[in-house]
């Protein structure tokens, strides 16, 4: 079986494909597919991130308090001293 070992390799990583995405005439229009492709994807990205976001702080909060803060997160959070100074 000549170039066996190639083509599993080149299936196994997905290169080597066969051409371009039915319907797409030309390079041109498969990078522009691709771009929208990664527009939408860092669109749906950041939009579920937002909600997930909003979600976690209106429930338990994403701050520590002032006094917490200022006391020192290692003492308040952990009740151990990080740095002995």
């Amino acid at each position: 079986m000549p170039g066996g070992h190639n083509r599993v390799a080149k299936t196994c990583l997905g290169i080597g494909g066969s051409g371009l995405a039915d319907g797409v005439n030309g390079i041109g229009g498969q990078v522009f597919n691709q771009s929208v492709g990664i527009m939408v994807t860092i669109i749906y990205s950041g939009t579920l991130s937002f909600i997930i976001l909003k979600v976690v702080d209106a429930v338990i909060g994403l701050r520590v308090s002032e006094e917490d803060e200022a006391e020192g997160l290692d003492l308040a959070s952990h009740d151990e001293r990080g740095y002995i100074l």
